[in-house]
């Protein structure tokens, strides 16, 4: 019996060449990436989320012929700030239920891709019906499969927010995708030419590249990997004009200026034309000469100037290329665009020479990297640390303390701020089962996460707090247990309130959980 499917085959489907199936990602796996994008959440103030959830129900190309148009099923919008194991069983109850759209073993290499037929007028809205009926917006946890992947390697060290923003071009048909959901897009070989383009670039002869390396890379530069366009590629084949129309990029520029604004980056780096013109359309260069170079980008989308002689010519006239210097909204980044490394032969010259100068130019990399590594290992990092050695099997994040302090203060900053607006569920998201509680208004120990939830929400909305400082914070990093120590200072209506306070996170399989909290009142000098 055939599996179901979205929309019905024609007669004689045309041969596909698939992505490959990667395989449905383990518990750990997924932990790793709903607490990357929490933190990349966190460390946005809530914007990532925000431009996930404004891009459902895009209808900005509607009026691209359909053989050009993509297919709006891309792009995520999960609220990561629910508890991450939430989230979890909800994406694997979705996943669960996609399964049976997969084709089988018996279809050889297909196996594991949609069965999605475009040449149905019923496939699309048959799989929008799907997608509303499991409370999803799209395919993937987040932007695309390869920020998957990003949040997978960085894990909570997406706290730390995104200094590399790295954008590719556009997706497969979905005919020939294999993972979603909890499908994870695996080390691919755009991925592996990219970072040994890097490498080559420092003089590093790179003979086998890991994920390793790359989970190296990613931690070291705070990268985060997308793609210009939110949505799947039309009919059948990766290949041809068929598939992609320059009206989709454009379209989708001020969706790009969105996702830029939420995550501001130091660097941007884009892979190829189409995603390069993209980049190029939304920003104003800092002077005349990046200005110029930036119109002849723009005309690289639509085939009129070829992107490597549109940049080359301007890296020519400066001294040191380190990207372009650009603004977008008033936001500034350097701006380097890069060959699409698909096909290593089509580097030009001078782009990730580029990129290694504008990584140093923005102090992009730190003389420790953020796994472990030092400066002599280059701008990878790919010499190989204690701490990696030591990456315990589950495949939890190994953090430097300096790492752990930053994401500790990050998740308790957020919770004060939706505390202070009368909503105490982001101190509740935050705590074990077994949590421990104290403060100079209970008599004794509150004890468990349900007797800690019916005491906040006695006071949920009784608590408005018009601005606060946490001051003198200091973070002691034991193995998996952290301690927060700090004083708070908020102001409501002129009144000063003064507390100290200390909390206690232990890492857990989903993220750093408080197991103790202690309010006390702050002695009046």
């Amino acid at each position: 019996m055939r599996s179901p499917s979205f929309g019905k085959p024609p007669v004689d489907p045309p041969p596909l060449k698939p992505e490959p199936h990667y395989g449905t990602c383990t518990d750990d796996d997924l932990s790793e990436i709903l607490a990357g994008y929490r933190g990349l959440d966190v460390a946005s103030g809530g914007a990532y989320g925000t431009f996930l959830r404004s891009t459902d129900g895009c209808n900005g190309c509607d009026g691209i012929p359909e053989e050009n148009r993509p297919l709006p099923f891309l792009h995520g919008g999960f609220d990561f700030r629910r508890p991450i194991a939430a989230l979890a069983l909800e994406l694997k109850r979705a996943a669960d239920a996609l399964a049976p759209y997969r084709r089988n073993a018996d279809e050889g290499r297909l196996k594991g891709t949609i069965r999605y037929f475009p040449d149905d007028p019923a496939a699309r809205p048959a799989l929008g019906t799907f997608l509303r009926k499991h409370d999803l917006q799209g395919l993937f946890i987040g932007h695309c499969g390869w920020s998957d992947f990003a949040m997978r390697l960085r894990g909570e060290t997406a706290s730390l927010g995104v200094k590399l923003m790295i954008l590719g071009n556009d997706w497969y048909p979905l005919t020939q995708c294999a993972n979603f959901l909890t499908g994870r897009f695996a080390f691919d070989l755009d991925v592996k030419n990219f970072i040994r383009n890097v490498a080559e670039e420092e003089d590093r002869k790179v003979q086998k590249l890991s994920e390793d390396d790359a989970r190296r890379f990613f931690r070291k530069h705070d990268v985060y990997l997308g793609n210009t366009l939110l949505c799947f590629r039309n009919g059948w084949g990766k290949e041809g004009s068929s598939n992609l129309s320059w009206q989709s990029f454009e379209n989708c520029r001020e969706r790009v200026k969105a996702h830029i604004l939420a995550l501001r980056p130091r660097v941007v780096a884009t892979f190829g034309a189409n995603s390069s013109a993209t980049v190029a359309g939304i920003s104003t260069g800092a002077d005349r000469r990046t200005e110029e170079a930036l119109a002849k980008i723009r005309l690289a989308g639509r085939g009129t100037v070829p992107l490597g002689a549109s940049v080359t010519s301007y890296y020519d006239r400066v001294s040191r290329p380190a990207g372009l210097p650009v603004r977008c909204d008033g936001q500034e980044f350097v701006f380097v665009p890069l060959c699409h490394p698909s096909r290593r032969i089509n580097r030009f010259r001078g782009d990730y020479a580029a990129l290694l100068g504008a990584i140093e130019a923005t102090q992009v990399h730190e003389s420790v990297g953020g796994d472990g590594t030092d400066a002599t290992a280059g701008s990878l990092g790919m010499k190989r640390s204690e701490a990696d050695e030591d990456r315990p099997a589950a495949g939890r994040s190994r953090l430097r303390a300096d790492d752990v302090a930053n994401v500790v203060l990050e998740l308790e900053r957020a919770a004060l701020d939706r505390w202070g607006r009368g909503d105490p569920s982001g101190f509740l998201e935050l705590c074990a089962d077994d949590v421990a509680y104290f403060d100079p208004f209970v008599e004794r120990r509150v004890d468990g996460l349900a007797a800690l939830t019916t005491y906040y929400e006695s006071l949920r909305g009784k608590v408005r707090v018009d601005r606060y400082e946490l001051l003198n914070p200091h973070v002691a990093v034991l193995g998996d247990v952290a301690v927060l120590t700090f004083n708070y200072i908020s102001w409501t209506d002129g009144a000063v309130h003064r507390w100290n306070c200390t909390e206690v996170y232990r890492h857990t399989p989903t993220g750093w959980r408080i197991v103790q909290t202690h309010w006390s009142l702050t002695k009046p000098g």
